[in-house]
């Protein structure tokens, strides 16, 4: 089973370590969408193992949030991913999230996280 995490960012440099490293010991695949960052926010997500994609719209940021995120979503299809995890640069996976995440890999299928909760109570 494969877990992909999907991340738009622009000018997140000071945020995108930790995010990064949050889910860098459960997921398979990073996979940015760099919307115009002037920062060095590629390099860093680069150099942590992401793979980064460049927006070329020229829409502002807010305007298309949704439309990146439909994109991070084929892209993840595309990758043959079995489980997301959709972040925002300036979050991190909390350990809980992290230990349910790592269940779910465990056990090598798709699960919905209303059956994870069944099983582990």
């Amino acid at each position: 089973m494969k877990i992909i995490t999907l991340l738009p960012f622009r000018n997140e440099e000071h945020f995108l370590k930790t995010c990064l490293k949050s889910v860098s010991d459960i997921t398979d695949e990073i996979i940015c969408i760099n919307d115009k960052s002037t920062d060095n926010s590629k390099q860093v997500a680069l150099e942590l193992g992401a793979k980064v994609y460049d927006n070329t719209e020229k829409n502002e940021f807010g305007s298309i949030e949704n439309q990146v995120r439909e994109s991070l979503l084929n892209l993840g299809r595309e990758a043959n991913g079995t489980h997301f995890i959709f972040l925002d640069a300036d979050e991190a996976l909390s350990s809980n999230l992290k230990d349910n995440m790592s269940f779910i890999k465990k056990l090598d299928k798709p699960i919905t996280l209303e059956t994870l909760r069944k099983i582990r109570n």
